[in-house]
């Protein structure tokens, strides 16, 4: 009985010893393990809107060339400096300070112009352009790039006397308006007070008999006195004869006389003003000078010009520019 059970157990341990050999053949064969190499990213180059460096260039400005120097960074406009220039002083001024700060802030030439020196300001944004393109800048983006324009403070005064506009006719306004007791205030749309006169020579036109007197004739100057002792009353307007006929006497006495100092007169004054803004009209009509405002204009144009000099200081040369005559 005991062989029969060892026999029973052996052949039981072999059928099992079988299936587990069967069963490892046909299990599939183990895959092999791969392991990822690690990942890595590229980062792109940083984007470069220019060669970095300092470029001259010398632009044409109003009354001469400007000579400017501009910096770049590989992304920035970094300084703007303006090494030379012959613009007119202190009306050019704001825009040579004002724009090339305004263009470095915004890193764009769609900056505004400077209101009284708008071709200086022109000029000094293409002198800037001609620089970024020498840098490899696009120009034409910087061009278009908008600024946003953002309003001021309110700003809230009281005063007797509001004078829009600083010209000469402003200014003159305000000061009297003070001298009166008066407050004012004076406001300006450009960067300087002056307006015309800001670019007017300098010269003043008023008779000055104390100045003319001390200075040797001019040639050709009782020629053109003559012409005006021939003028015929018929020449001249109604209104201008009377001061035609005042003329003609003061000429006789001095073409009589000693003629070589200047001869001048506010008389001299108002005709030379009256045939120099006769005119043509578009319509083929002749525009003749109001004698009203030219006889105010030449009366009172000596005592305007101390009264400057009393005022506020302004400085007149004792020097004759009109060869003949104020005008």
């Amino acid at each position: 009985m005991k062989s029969r059970h060892s026999k029973k157990l052996a052949v039981l341990f072999f059928i099992i010893m079988i299936m587990l050999t069967a069963n490892a053949c046909t299990s599939p064969p183990p895959q092999p393990t791969t392991t990822a190499p690690p990942q890595t990213t590229t980062q792109p180059a940083p984007q470069k809107n220019y060669n970095a460096g300092t470029y001259d260039f010398e632009t044409a400005g109003h009354n001469g060339p400007i000579k400017m120097s501009v910096t770049f960074s590989d992304n920035r406009i970094e300084s703007i400096q303006i090494i030379e220039h012959t613009e007119t002083a202190g009306l050019a001024d704001p825009a040579i300070e004002r724009i090339p700060a305004k263009i470095i802030e915004h890193q764009s030439l769609a900056v505004d112009t400077v209101a009284g020196a708008t071709f200086t300001s022109i000029m000094l944004v293409n002198g800037v352009a001609s620089c970024v393109d020498l840098a490899g800048g696009d120009v034409a983006a910087l061009r278009a790039k908008k600024i946003d324009s953002t309003p001021g403070s309110k700003i809230t005064k009281t005063a007797d006397v509001i004078i829009i506009g600083g010209g000469g006719a402003g200014m003159s306004a305000a000061v009297s308006a003070v001298e009166n007791g008066a407050s004012v205030i004076l406001i300006e749309k450009n960067a300087a007070l002056g307006g015309n006169t800001l670019v007017a020579g300098g010269a003043w036109n008023a008779a000055n008999t104390e100045i003319s007197s001390t200075i040797p004739a001019a040639a050709g100057l009782e020629e053109k006195l003559r012409y005006f002792l021939n003028l015929s009353p018929s020449e001249v307007p109604e209104d201008y004869r009377p001061t035609l006929s005042v003329l003609k006497s003061q000429l006789t006495t001095y073409l009589a006389g000693d003629t070589s100092m200047m001869f001048d007169s506010v008389e001299l004054h108002i005709i030379q003003t009256y045939f120099a803004g006769r005119r043509a009209g578009l319509d083929g009509t002749t525009i003749e000078p109001d004698f009203k405002f030219i006889e105010i204009l030449c009366s009172q144009s000596l005592a305007t010009q101390k009264w400057l000099t009393e005022t506020v200081g302004t400085q007149f040369r004792n020097t004759l520019s009109e060869p003949i005559g104020a005008l």
